[in-house]
This record gives structure tokens, sequence and C-alpha cells, in this order.
């Protein structure tokens, strides 16, 4: 008995020993993620060279190739702040890779393989769970926290396991900590947790390994605006190795503009893989423009293909431009991009008015850009990294083309903006079978029913009502509270503005196979001192469509 005895006594402190190395090296190898006022997670190294593995939920405000800070030893009189960028991440998974270059000195945790895993086995998580709000008084970074429990639940995804139901004690915070058993080797990444009922989840280990098991790639493409879209631009791959494999030997950058599809081969020279193109193909691209005047209450348009401009000693793409501002002195320029320069312009001498007339610049004239097509805002780039022939990589990026151009609207001019012209002539079709108001006002219109069913066509998107032949989709509401259902539009935004209106009715048709007889709508107009109320009632069977044209009045 006391040599039975003395050997579990002994074995107790050689068990002691081994736990202490353990919680050692995990806390020296888990890393707090700061993120500032997104929050904060937690991370671990898993190689010297400066990988880190977290959740990819706990970066996911960052894309490929930007930073976190990472704490080591936080808290502590050892404490080291570092930047790590992200370099890898899937969110299916949940696992994201985290690159800390030029590192100091770090310990490193190594991924076991979790297939033995058996339900209550004893494991130790360790993280930084609430953040910063654990931190002493007078420091800015809280000291890591080590929680012990016990595997509960093995969860299997197509026979593999995906997670780790465990009984430790998790919070908001632990996110992307490590998960050890019993040797000190990480069998899963902490992923989400019920504090409440003391269950938690860690994605397996494995899912990190296979993510490792290949290079990641970071791309480098410069912001490009749409009126630069053609020019050939710098297009740079990075490999950064995960598990020590050589460099690749060439990318393709197979990159869609719509009009057919490029593949440009680069070469690595170490990590590094860099060519020249341009997203889009100038032989394929030929935006169409339409130039919109408003002056003096009178509205002209020219169509004319983009084209190189100069403004004063600037040289721009015409497609740059939002607007021109006509002064006494030299126009004003507004870019899409928000900027704006004075100067005189140049190469547009040639471009005539719907009316024949040539294109001035004089003081109040407004001049508006806009695309008649809808153009190309974003460029689908995929990549294929090769060694040997062999694929080892491959991915998607979708590249932004910045300050686009404006395409032109249905309604020409935002009723809101107080430079567009006041309409002076507009038509209505629509379909009533009781009785209805069309409502004009300043900003645009509304109808207001009284009885029998509502006005409107219908079809698969609802009731709606043309205006000047676009869709108007008729959303009720209320009038008071005592309404008993709702019996008054939203507001079609048309910007009427004040005065009198005459009517003309256009067109009245009734339903098919109506009787000649059949009595017509009945349409009348009543000024009001905010604009007119057409008055519309059907007192017929069916439904009748009725088309008006309305037209201010000239002011004597």
């Amino acid at each position: 008995m006391a040599l039975a005895l003395l050997a579990v006594v002994f074995g107790g402190v050689a068990d002691a020993a081994d736990r202490h190395d353990i919680v050692t090296r995990g806390k020296q190898a888990t890393a707090l993620v700061d993120l500032g006022i997104e929050g904060s997670g937690s991370a671990f190294c898993v190689d010297t060279s400066g990988i880190f593995v977290t959740c990819a939920h706990v970066v996911e405000s960052r894309s490929p190739g930007e930073t976190v800070r990472l704490v080591l030893n936080s808290g502590q009189s050892n404490e080291v702040v570092g930047e790590a960028r992200v370099v890898a991440s899937d969110r299916e998974s949940d696992v994201a890779i985290l690159q800390w270059r030029d590192p100091p000195r770090l310990t490193a945790l190594e991924l076991a393989d979790p297939k033995d895993l058996k339900e209550t086995a004893r494991v130790t998580v360790f993280g930084y769970p609430f953040g910063l709000l654990l931190a002493a008084s007078g420091e800015r970074y809280p000291s890591i926290s080590v929680t012990g429990g016990s595997i509960s639940a093995l969860r299997q995804q197509a026979g593999e396991l995906a997670a780790i139901q465990i009984d430790a004690a998790v919070n908001p915070g632990n996110s992307g900590g490590p998960l050890l058993n019993a040797k000190g080797d990480v069998i899963g990444i902490v992923a989400a947790a019920n504090p409440v009922a003391r269950i938690a989840i860690a994605v397996s280990s494995r899912w990190a390994k296979s993510l490792m098991s290949k290079p990641a790639i970071l791309l480098n493409v410069p912001e490009t605006s749409y009126a630069e879209r053609t020019a050939e631009i710098d297009l740079i791959a990075e490999a950064v190795s995960l598990s020590g494999e050589t460099a690749p030997d060439a990318i393709e950058w197979i990159i869609d503009s719509g009009a057919r599809e490029r593949t440009v081969t680069a070469k690595f020279d170490g990590s590094i893989a860099t060519t020249r193109a341009a997203l889009v193909d100038p032989k394929s691209t030929n935006t169409k423009l339409r130039l919109v005047s408003r002056a003096g209450g009178k509205t002209r348009s020219a169509e004319v293909d983009d084209r190189r401009i100069k403004v004063g000693g600037r040289e721009l793409a015409l497609s740059a431009l939002r607007r021109i501002e006509g002064r006494a002195a030299t126009p004003i320029v507004a870019l899409n991009s928000g900027r704006k320069f004075t100067g005189e312009l140049s190469n547009l001498a040639d471009i005539r008015w719907d009316d024949g007339s040539a294109l001035s610049f004089s003081a109040g004239d407004v001049i508006d850009v806009f695309s008649v097509e809808p153009v190309v805002e974003s460029v689908p780039i995929n990549y294929v990294v090769r060694r040997k022939d062999e694929q080892i990589a491959a991915g998607h990026e979708q590249v932004s083309l910045k300050d686009a151009p404006r395409l032109v609207p249905t309604q020409l001019y935002d009723p809101a903006d107080p430079f567009a012209p006041t309409i002076d002539e507009f038509e209505v079709e629509i379909v009533v079978e009781g009785r209805d108001d069309i409502l004009v006002g300043p900003a645009g219109l509304a109808l207001r029913h009284h009885e029998s069913k509502k006005p409107g066509r219908s079809d698969g998107k609802g009731p709606y009502v043309l205006v000047n032949g676009e869709r108007w989709d008729l959303q009720w509401k209320e009038t008071t509270a005592d309404s008993t259902q709702p019996d008054l539009t939203e507001t079609y935004p048309l910007k009427v503005g004040f005065g009198s209106w005459k009517m003309d009715v256009v067109e009245i048709q009734g339903p098919p196979g109506a009787d000649k007889k059949r009595k017509r709508p009945v349409t009348k107009i009543k000024g009001e001192n905010w604009g007119a109320t057409i008055q519309l009632g059907d007192p017929a069977p069916g439904a009748a469509t009725v088309k008006l044209r309305m037209s201010k009045k000239p002011v004597n």
C-alpha cells in the first residue's frame, strides 16, 4: 500500500510539473487581438517565424493585407505589442491566419491531429475574455485568463471532426484562443460560447492545418478610377509561406471586364510577382455620355462618346466630370470624385445640343454629365498560382472602379436638387374603378382614394400608375387615426413647382368588351393654393383607363 501510495504521490508531482509547463507555454503563445473601437479577441502562435491563428469572425473587419494589433504577455512587465496582417481567412470554417513580420522571440504551439479525442477528456482554454475591460487599474491591457474543463461532445461533419463542445468557462473575447489537450497541443480554436449554459464551441484544429497547407496569396491592385480604367497599372502578388514550403513559380491573372476575358502571367521573384495590365481592355470600351443643360428654365441634351478634354492645364476624361457650372469668368468643373477645378475647357467645341445650338458655358448655365448605359463599376479577377505546372492556390478578387459616371436617371433631376428645373408638363395614365383624386403639389404627385376599388394597374410587383411613361409603384398609408384603411399614397417625386394647371384628357378606354354606351369616367380639375386636385370618378362597372396631360398655364 505504501509503495502504491508513493507512486501516486510521485506521479502527481510529475503531472503537476507538466501541467505548469503547458500553462506557461500556452500563456506565452497566446496574444490579445486589439481591434480598437471594433473590439478584441484572442490569437495564438503556431510558428516562430510569426504565424498566428485566430477566428475569421474576430478579424472580419479587416481585408487581406490589413493589420491588427497583437499583444503578447499582456498586462505583464515583459508585454510586447506589434502589428500583424491578415494573410488568409476562411469564413466557412471560421479560421484566419495572421503574420507578424519581424516578430520578437516567440513561443509556438503545435497543431495536433484531433481524430483520437474522447468525451470527458480534460482541456485548457487560453484567451482574453471581455477584452480590455479586465485590465487592472492604470493598465491598458489585461492579463491572460486560463480556464480548464472537459470535452462534452464531438461534432462531426461528413465523417470528420468539425467542432468540439466543452464545458469550460468561455466568454466574449476568448474567440480565437487555443484549446489545448493534456499534452499541451492545440486541438481546437475557441469560436463561440453560451456562458449561462456553460457551453462553448471550438472549431477543430484540422481546419487551421488545412488553411496552412498552401501559401497565402495577397494581391495588391492599386485603386483605380473609372476614367483611368484603360490605363496600365501594376498587378502585384505576394506568396506568404505558412508551412515552410518553397515559393510558387508563377501566377495567372484572369481579368474579365465584360467584353472579353484576358489572361496575364507573371513569374515570382522570391515571394513577389509583378506585371502590368489594364483592368479594362481599351479596344472594348466606348462609353456613351449624355450632357444635359439647364439654363433659363430650358433643358437641352446631347449624346457624345467619352473623350479626353482639358480643364485649364489638366487633362481629364469627360466621364470623370459630374457637372459644369458656367461663370462670368471661367467655368467651375465638379468631378465624380468630389473635387472641383476652374479653368477654360477645350475639345468640346464640336458638340451640338439637340436643338442644333453650340455648347456654351455662360454664367448661370449648368451642364450635367451622365452615362447613357450602365457602366462597369467593378472588374472580377480570378487568379491561379502554380509551382512546376501544378496548381497550388486559386482565388477571386473583385476590383472596384471608383468615381464612375452617373446613369441617366428615370427622372432626370432629383426634386431635392435646388438647381433642378421645374417641370411644366407631364402625363398620367391611371386605371380607375371608383372615386379617386390625383393631388399635384410642388414636390410631386399623390393619390387619395375615396370609394370602391383602389386605382392602378396590377401585376406581380403590385399596383402602379404611369407618369410620363415611367412606373409609379403605389404605396398606401392612412391619412388619419380614424382611417378605416390606407387611403393616401406616398408622394411620387416630380418637381413641378407652384403655378396654375390646365388638364387635357388624352384618352379614355373602358374595360375590354364594354358597351359603347358605357358612361365615361368623370374628370375635373380644382385649383389649390399649393397646386391642383384632379377628381376622377368612374360610375360604370369595370375599370377604365384614363390618360391625362397636365400643363402649366402661362403667367400673364
